[in-house]
């Protein structure tokens, strides 16, 4: 063999073993690479995880303090129902600084002590949080469908007040309300227990809670005897 055939035999096994040596590389690589994807999906899975566990604990910090503050309201003897309004409508300008937004409907009443067979006034407050319009609302009472009441465009974050009238007795009523916007027309209804010698804070509240990981809801009725 001559001198120029075994240098190249020799540059070769050289090149041959540099092929090898390099797709070793790129298979360790790959490995790596793979690994590495792995361990970041991981990472964004659990980072995702603890959003929906943080906006699901956010929306059920709110759902309690809504009915702290109603319940605070209520012992003050004389329930200011815009304590909850003004607790709400913080609590949405502070969850829009983490990108969520906070939507519902609130329908409040309050009655002072009821004296048998004496007439009694009922205070409704309606509040709209709902992003959009409430075109139409209608609103009765069991008691007596004669005097329904209505509204119309209440905006967002806009308050419709009215009142009912009843005779003094132990009794359960019912309210009804129906509000239909551009998008959606819903009825709700929730109980109301009158009693004699008590004074009365009833609230219904139809709360969501909107992030980009989750949405949280919750419908629920609270209702407190004022202090005398």
């Amino acid at each position: 063999m001559s001198k120029e055939e075994r240098s190249y035999y020799t540059c070769g096994d050289s090149m041959k073993g540099q092929v090898y040596l390099i797709l070793a590389i790129v298979i360790i690589l790959n490995f790596v690479l793979i690994k590495t994807s792995l361990n970041l999906t991981k990472i964004l899975d659990a980072k995702k995880n603890l959003e929906i566990s943080v906006e699901r604990l956010e929306f059920s910090n709110i759902r309690d303090g809504t009915i702290k503050t109603a319940e605070i309201s209520a012992g003050k003897g004389d329930a200011d129902v815009n304590d909850v309004i003004s607790f709400l409508n913080y609590t949405r300008n502070r969850v829009k600084a983490r990108v969520l937004n906070l939507q519902g409907v609130v329908m409040q009443t309050t009655h002072p002590k009821v004296v048998a067979d004496q007439n009694v006034t009922m205070n409704v407050t309606f509040y709209n949080m709902l992003g959009e319009t409430v075109d139409s609302l209608s609103i009765s009472l069991s008691s007596d469908l004669t005097q329904n009441k209505s509204s119309s465009s209440i905006a967002d974050n806009g308050i419709f007040r009215t009142t009912f009238n009843f005779t003094g007795a132990n009794s359960n009523q019912t309210l009804e309300f129906t509000y239909s916007t551009s998008s959606l027309t819903k009825t709700e209804t929730f109980n109301i227990t009158s009693q004699v010698d008590k004074s009365k804070y009833n609230s219904f509240f139809d709360l969501r809670l909107i992030g980009e990981n989750v949405e949280a809801r919750d419908k629920f009725v609270q209702k407190f005897d004022m202090s005398q």
